[in-house]
């Protein structure tokens, strides 16, 4: 939905997720910042080195072709923000959607 900029689609993603409590979305951040990574390494190494369960990995075969060396280190720096945001008890559909909202932009880097 990021990538297609599908705003409506994201409005009621982000309703649906901001309640799964402040935890789980930490998990969630930490995940999606572990996905970012192994995309990278995906990038650069055969699939093979990549610790990834088969639906993952296909996942990642496909995400990863929007997610480069100009984009990762942003992308990495605005989940860390968004987790601290939440655990500071910010609102988690603000943060939620002004995260999808800048990845919207980062992907199409």
């Amino acid at each position: 939905m990021c990538y297609a900029m599908d705003n409506i689609g994201l409005v009621k993603w982000v309703d649906d997720h901001s309640k799964i409590g402040r935890e789980r979305l930490k998990q969630f951040f930490a995940y999606t910042t572990e996905m970012i990574r192994e995309c990278i390494q995906l990038n650069c190494l055969r699939n093979d080195d990549v610790m990834l369960t088969e639906e993952e990995k296909a996942f990642a075969i496909k995400f990863s072709k929007f997610i480069h060396a100009a984009n990762c280190i942003i992308i990495a720096e605005e989940l860390n923000k968004a987790a601290f945001h939440i655990e500071r008890n910010g609102n988690p559909k603000i943060v939620l959607l002004d995260l999808s909202l800048k990845f919207s932009s980062l992907l199409r880097m």
